[in-house]
């Protein structure tokens, strides 16, 4: 699509850290008030296959980053043999699919959810009931492949998209009667 609309983009090497939000509370002012602290990242994740080995976050003992390694690897295999072998039902949410293939919860809550949802932009809950067919399609055809961002950023896209376009900032959308009846 970029090719076709004439924008410049390329390959991006970049590091994804998982990590935990702990929960605790502290007295302010004699009342207590949830606060959240990150921890250390249990995990960090190099796009584009740059980095033979995953990256050995601080804090994190030897033998059991190397479990962490094998355990995430292992279920990404499984994952993404699913993906290419087992076809998600007609309208089957990504949550069931996950669930009927068996996929790791642990692998679901601590990796591939969190990535998936940063890439997608939504909540957890929101990825989970997107339809299967289009995260498994996803995972097959992005599969071994580079990563790639705008090249001058997202404004871009919009020049390009919105080119021709008339374009009114500031305003208030109103629906007519007709619309309102007919939606």
């Amino acid at each position: 699509m970029y090719d076709h609309l004439g924008i410049r983009y390329h390959a991006k090497r970049f590091l994804f850290a998982f990590s935990e939000v702990a929960r605790y509370s502290v007295r302010d002012d004699k009342k207590e008030s949830p606060l959240s602290s990150a921890a250390s990242p249990y995990f960090i994740h190099s796009s584009n296959n740059h980095r033979l080995l995953p990256v050995h976050p601080l804090g994190a003992d030897a033998v059991g980053h190397l479990l962490e390694v094998l355990f995430a690897f292992a279920c990404y295999v499984w994952y993404s043999l699913c993906c290419f072998l087992v076809e998600p039902r007609t309208g089957e949410s990504y949550g069931a699919y996950l669930k009927r293939t068996k996929v790791p919860r642990h692998f679901i809550g601590r990796y591939l959810v969190p990535l998936l949802s940063s890439v997608a932009t939504c909540s957890h809950e929101e990825l989970l009931a997107f339809p299967a067919s289009d995260l498994t399609g996803y995972q097959r055809q992005c599969f071994g492949t580079d990563h790639f961002v705008v090249s001058h950023g997202v404004q871009d896209v919009v020049t390009v998209l919105s080119m021709g376009q008339y374009i009114r900032l500031s305003s208030e959308v109103l629906l007519s009667r007709a619309m309102r009846l007919a939606g």
